[in-house]
């Protein structure tokens, strides 16, 4: 196959829509749409610092008969030694593995391919792999028979290689696949590298690899051209402030954490109900810890909700609303405080998530209300300027200060997008933060909060009136 340039995918890629088995994967028709694409950046077991270096990228495609599983894995590459029933693909191995489920059935598909493109498919039933384990069960007897076998082939490069893996509908269940059908997968890499522990890589954005774990699997929803909706590219190093992306940063402990609060603020978005949303970082996920008094003072009789999750920068944000954080919301007005966290470095001595400038955290914030007017196009924004932070004389405070002026000037443009400096009321006379209000001079505490939700109420209650006028 004529397989794409290692560093990127095609240019007429579309991303791969679903990071997890919560929000549907959008599997495009490819005659009509091109690949959907999706990074393998998988957090490894062990707590090594971040995401797994040497991934790669996937993506799903249909037609009735078949589905197409496109790849392209990055790295060194070497000799495999396994064949189709050499169970050393488990020692030895560059291999990808597709994993791949009808929605409903206990029963799944396994497929391994090679470099050199040599195939291993099996059938597996809900008990089958326990059963190979205990040894009351061989591995053969789960052997897939032609006419089932899927097709595939393979390219090697120098830096990566390639394949496509065409599974036909009969060895998925149904005879015809038909657009809005549901799957389940997981595209996963094995990759043995001469010496020491293999690394693994997935799709399934969880604390561990998930090989053999339905639940964990992407679901596929199979769509036509026309149902199928542009999305922007993800960040391969998660540095870019307008690309949606996780923080390669990050160890697998702190990536399962921000997932777990990214699915619970996911399930209460879907009661729906709200008439404000709250969208940012750690400042505005306190006003469900320090400054909840004040929240429920102020902003829960206006039948508002809080989606703020610690650390995130416009990024992140970028990831939670292309990936079903949105979903089940039709609020009036969206609040929005992001990008802080633009102006640091990450964590660590590797540089995996570099600071932003601030023309970069401009062009990501502007980002983000892009993304809410594709999502939310009903919703009006009420746009934050950054809350000052460090001594009056400080860069960053200074960066701010320029960030803000610009961010004016984009609202004022704007039909649907109001600013506000609250921040301001959090400063003293000379320009110093007021410590009495924000100790740590980057967070308000339950003062801090009280006077930026009196900033605040006002220009959200005429956004409100504004919207209830149409």
């Amino acid at each position: 196959m004529n397989g794409p340039h290692p560093s990127s995918p095609p240019p007429t890629a579309r991303v791969w829509a679903a990071l997890s088995a919560r929000q549907p994967l959008l599997a495009p028709a490819p005659d009509e749409i091109g690949w959907q694409w999706r990074e393998l950046a998988q957090p490894w077991t062990e707590d090594r610092g971040g995401l797994m270096p040497d991934g790669g990228w996937a993506g799903i495609t249909w037609t009735p008969d078949a589905l197409h599983f496109h790849l392209v894995l990055f790295g060194a590459d070497q000799s495999n030694l396994a064949t189709r029933l050499n169970e050393r693909t488990w020692e030895l191995g560059n291999v990808a593995e597709v994993f791949l489920q009808l929605e409903g059935s206990g029963d799944y598909l396994e497929i391994h391919l090679t470099p050199e493109n040599q195939r291993l498919q099996l059938r597996w039933t809900s008990d089958g792999l326990a059963r190979v384990r205990q040894r009351t069960a061989k591995l053969e007897d789960y052997l897939v028979p032609e006419p089932n076998w899927v097709l595939s082939k393979t390219r090697r490069e120098h830096e990566y290689w390639s394949g496509v893996i065409t599974v036909p509908a009969a060895a998925v269940g149904p005879s015809e696949l038909k657009s809005g059908q549901l799957l389940r997968a997981a595209i996963c890499r094995y990759h043995y590298r001469g010496a020491g522990e293999p690394l693994l890589s997935s799709t399934a954005l969880l604390p561990s690899p998930s090989f053999h774990q339905p639940a964990h699997w992407s679901v596929v929803q199979l769509v036509n051209a026309n149902e199928f909706p542009a999305k922007p590219p993800l960040s391969a190093n998660g540095a870019s402030a307008t690309r949606p992306a996780l923080r390669p940063d990050y160890t697998p402990a702190q990536v399962a954490a921000w997932l777990q609060s990214y699915a619970e603020q996911t399930q209460l978005a879907r009661k729906g109900g709200f008439d404000v949303i709250f969208l940012g970082d750690s400042i505005t996920a306190g006003w469900r810890t320090q400054g909840l008094p004040i929240w429920e003072e102020f902003f829960s009789p206006l039948r508002a909700a809080c989606f703020g999750i610690s650390g995130d920068r416009t990024q992140q944000l970028l990831w939670r609303i292309w990936h079903g954080a949105l979903e089940g919301l039709a609020p009036e007005v969206a609040v929005l405080l992001i990008g802080t966290n633009n102006l640091d470095p990450g964590l660590g001595t590797q540089n995996l998530t570099p600071k932003n400038t601030g023309p970069e955290i401009v062009a990501g914030i502007v980002a983000v209300v892009e993304s809410l007017r594709q999502h939310l196009p009903s919703t009006r924004v009420l746009l934050l300027g950054l809350l000052p932070r460090g001594p009056a004389d400080d860069q960053k405070q200074l960066e701010i200060m320029v960030i803000n002026d610009r961010l004016r000037s984009f609202a004022g443009e704007s039909r649907d997008v109001v600013f506000i400096d609250a921040g301001t009321c959090l400063l003293q006379p000379d320009g110093n933060i007021a410590v009495t209000h924000m100790p740590d001079r980057l967070h308000p505490n339950a003062s801090g909060y009280r006077l930026l939700a009196a900033e605040i109420v006002g220009p959200l209650k005429s956004l409100l009136e504004t919207s209830r006028r149409g």
